[in-house]
């Protein structure tokens, strides 16, 4: 009776202890979210780890060390975020590309991949000049996190006017008109599938 009066305060004080052990794990990551006085002595924003989401707009969140000038360092959190940027319309635009190329069986269509390879870079290019810095925060080392973003109405429209250059390789008018409403479609669904 002793051995298993013996096992079973063993068991409770081992599960006491593992209990212990969570909360203090649980604990040491609300410390890592907890609330942070900036520099300018503004709470650190959610959009800083968590970014943020609208229907209408594609938001990015830039970073960067601090540097001797609040400027440069603030210039430079804008280009990380406008390259962050870069890399979702292109991946956008490459991932609109490919499936249409993937899907369709028209041989003609298959060659004009070709027309379609610097499609992606094109509207990263001509679509990153409407993009806006909406919010920056300054961490207390002296970092900065700029928050970007950009209308989803400058990537479409960007991308119809590249593309319908593209299409001009098209021999058949019709085709060239199927092609353009396809990846227009496809553009609509990928941009707005992800809200």
């Amino acid at each position: 009776m002793k051995k298993f009066l013996m096992v079973v305060i063993t068991v409770i004080l081992l599960f006491g202890f593992l209990g212990c052990a969570t909360k203090a794990q649980e604990k040491n990551a609300q410390d890592l979210i907890a609330p942070v006085m900036g520099a300018d002595g503004v709470l650190r924003p959610n959009w800083v780890f968590q970014g943020r989401d609208s229907s209408e707009k594609h938001y990015s969140v830039g970073f960067s060390d601090p540097l001797v000038l609040k400027s440069v360092t603030l210039k430079k959190a804008e280009a990380s975020a406008r390259i962050k940027m870069a890399e979702w319309i292109s991946t956008t635009v490459t991932e609109v590309v490919s499936i249409y190329v993937n899907d369709s069986s028209d041989e003609e269509n298959r060659k004009s991949f070709d027309s379609y390879k610097s499609l992606s870079l094109q509207v990263s290019q001509a679509t990153l000049s409407g993009s806006v810095r909406e919010d920056f925060w300054t961490d207390p080392e002296g970092g900065i996190y700029v928050l970007s973003s950009i209308p989803k109405a400058n990537i479409e429209q960007a991308f119809a006017e590249k593309v319908g250059k593209a299409n001009d390789s098209f021999q058949d008018e019709q085709a060239a008109t199927e092609a353009n409403n396809t990846l227009q479609e496809l553009l609509q669904r990928v941009l707005y599938e992800e809200d």
